[in-house]
């Protein structure tokens, strides 16, 4: 069967401009697979190729393994200069390019290259709220060149910036013990790590890894 493709209601709402290692975009997706079954939702596409309303599927398919990841439901948390969504783990869906029949494409949305999406579980979705988030970027460490980390609630009771002063000197003391030495022991550093975000899950309070582009 010819597949027909319908590219439709393209909306450029671009927000943002492309850094040196390339392109990022986040799409919203109406689809239909040959055998009628739909998913609707959010795609995330790191390129080095700049978008136009003729190279869609070409994008989609760069480095995709022939499928597509699909996140049905995203919640979009500011932190400074940072925009991240978060999806509960255990939702995405696969989609297999080859399969598509028809794609409207509903958003288009160009962000600095950095990861944007993060998954999360159940216990940590729950933190987030409607409000806004109070944060705190934990960027001084060093840990690595392009990882930084941030501190993200939602409870007022919470003076994140205290927590930093007390979780920032502790995380660049364990990176210098486990991974800035000459055999690394990187189950030991993501042993502590683990560790720092279950006791602050307990306060209420989100640690995530951010990495931008280099």
């Amino acid at each position: 069967m010819k597949k027909i493709l319908l590219i439709c209601c393209f909306l450029f709402c671009l927000k943002g401009f492309a850094l040196d290692a390339g392109y990022a975009y986040r799409f919203h997706l109406n689809i239909k697979l040959e055998n009628g079954q739909e998913y609707i939702g959010y795609v995330y596409k790191y390129s080095y190729n700049k978008l136009d309303d003729s190279n869609m599927i070409e994008l989609l398919k760069e480095h995709a393994n022939g499928e597509i990841t699909m996140y049905p439901h995203v919640i979009t948390v500011n932190a400074g200069r940072d925009n991240i969504d978060f999806a509960l783990k255990g939702t995405t869906q696969k989609v297999q390019l080859d399969e598509i029949e028809r794609m409207w494409v509903t958003e288009t949305l160009s962000f600095t290259v950095g990861e944007r999406i993060k998954e999360l579980s159940e216990e940590n979705y729950k933190l987030i709220k409607s409000h806004k988030a109070k944060y705190s970027i934990i960027e001084d460490v060093n840990v690595y060149e392009n990882v930084k980390y941030i501190l993200l609630t939602w409870d007022e009771n919470q003076e994140l910036s205290k927590k930093k002063n007390v979780i920032a000197p502790k995380i660049m003391e364990h990176w210098k013990r486990f991974i800035a030495i000459d055999i690394i022991q990187s189950d030991k550093y993501n042993a502590f790590i683990k560790t720092l975000k279950e006791s602050l899950l307990k306060e209420n309070i989100l640690l995530i890894e951010f990495a931008e582009a280099l």
